[in-house]
């Protein structure tokens, strides 16, 4: 089963990729998840591992995932793996007027012999799908004053040399 989907917010891109790359936010807009808990320790990065707790038609399971591939304030790639699935999620942050466009991108597989149910669950989970993307953006959207857009690096500036200083104000006494 393969989703993808792009929603347009009106956080920031460096809030909204902090929110969605760390997991333990997905209970708050996801409503099969019922708890996250991160397993590695530290800010979430390339390597940091979760244990994703949902219930998905009556049915309880766990997920295990680490992060694959992080780059920070742009695109974060989620891999989960549980007895009977494989679920790869891709999220890119793009900043979009003064907000962001988020593409999230979801392939799930199942492991034989549930494989035969491909085509049935996804088209159960599509609008559980759509109706998740749509609560991470009311999430996003609520959240989007208290989300200051990270600052640029400071330029290294160097001094002018005294000489250049002097030339300068010499040049503006006299046309000034």
């Amino acid at each position: 089963m393969n989703f993808d989907e792009r929603i347009v917010t009106e956080a920031p891109p460096s809030g909204a990729f902090r929110y969605l790359s760390d997991l333990k936010n997905a209970p708050a807009w996801d409503p099969n998840i019922t708890q996250v808990e991160q397993l590695t320790p530290g800010p979430v990065g390339l390597g940091t591992e979760f244990r994703v707790t949902m219930r998905l038609m009556g049915v309880r399971t766990n997920l295990d995932y680490h992060v694959e591939v992080y780059e920070p304030d742009r695109r974060v790639l989620y891999i989960g793996r549980s007895f009977a699935t494989k679920v790869s999620d891709c999220v890119l942050v793009r900043p979009f007027g003064k907000g962001s466009r988020i593409r999230w991108t979801s392939d799930i597989r199942l492991f034989a012999p549930l494989a035969l149910l491909d085509p049935i669950l996804g088209m159960l989970m599509r609008p559980t799908m759509t109706k998740a993307l749509a609560s991470v953006r009311e999430s996003l959207n609520r959240l989007a004053p208290t989300m200051a857009p990270r600052m640029p690096e400071p330029a290294m500036i160097r001094p002018m040399p005294p000489h250049v200083h002097e030339m300068e104000t010499f040049r503006h006494a006299r046309h000034g």
